[in-house]
Parts: structure tokens; C-alpha cells; sequence
């Protein structure tokens, strides 16, 4: 068996790092829509 742990420390990072690319991604889009809207 597998400590509950360790898994749930796992899932945890699964989702931060989901998290942390979707932000990543949410700014770009941002600033993409500034530059489109200046220009």
C-alpha cells in the first residue's frame, strides 16, 4: 500500500503546476489582448 501521503503530496503538485501554467497562460492572453487593442 501506498502512504496516503505521498499521494495526496502528489495531486497537490499535479494541481499547482496546472495552476501555474494556467496563470502563465491567463497573462499572455492579457497582454496579447493590450497589444491587439493599442493596435
Amino acid at each position: 500500500m501506498r502512504e496516503p501521503r505521498l499521494e495526496v503530496s502528489l495531486w497537490g503538485f499535479r494541481i499547482s503546476a496546472a495552476g501555474a501554467l494556467a496563470i502563465c497562460a491567463a497573462v499572455l492572453i492579457f497582454f496579447a489582448a493590450l497589444a491587439a487593442l493599442r493596435f
